[in-house]
């Protein structure tokens, strides 16, 4: 089991060591947000804390939420009426030290493929 706090750990999450599988998305949300998620099955998490999350809702299918304390992207779930029903995890939450056998536990995917660049100027520094 792994277990990810905000900075404050006011919010604490207890989840599986393997997601469903990562993403680092692009939509015009997680890139400003800089999240890498981690995707479960929404019984698959344990969530608590002092103070409730603040949510605010993206679109028809997601919310997303961040601590009230402290202000770090926590996790997004799916609303209700989505297609498909995810808890989705902020992997950034998680200590350095962590990251390693994160990364290796699961496969990742990307909203958009970086082969969908057309040039190095796009992505700048990005090692591939």
């Amino acid at each position: 089991m792994l277990e990810l706090t905000c900075h404050c750990q006011n919010i604490q999450m207890v989840l599986p060591d393997k997601p469903l599988r990562l993403s680092e998305c692009d939509c015009s949300m997680c890139r400003r947000y800089a999240a890498f998620w981690g995707l479960y099955a929404p019984d698959q998490i344990t969530l608590s804390y002092h103070f409730a999350p603040q949510g605010y809702a993206a679109g028809k299918d997601r919310v997303f939420y961040h601590c009230m304390r402290c202000g770090c992207l926590t996790h997004f779930e799916s609303s209700e009426t989505a297609p498909e029903q995810l808890f989705a995890v902020n992997y950034r939450m998680a200590n350095v030290s962590q990251w390693p056998s994160l990364i290796k536990s699961a496969d990742v995917s990307f909203r958009h493929s970086l082969s969908q660049l057309s040039t190095r100027e796009d992505i700048g520094d990005i090692r591939v």
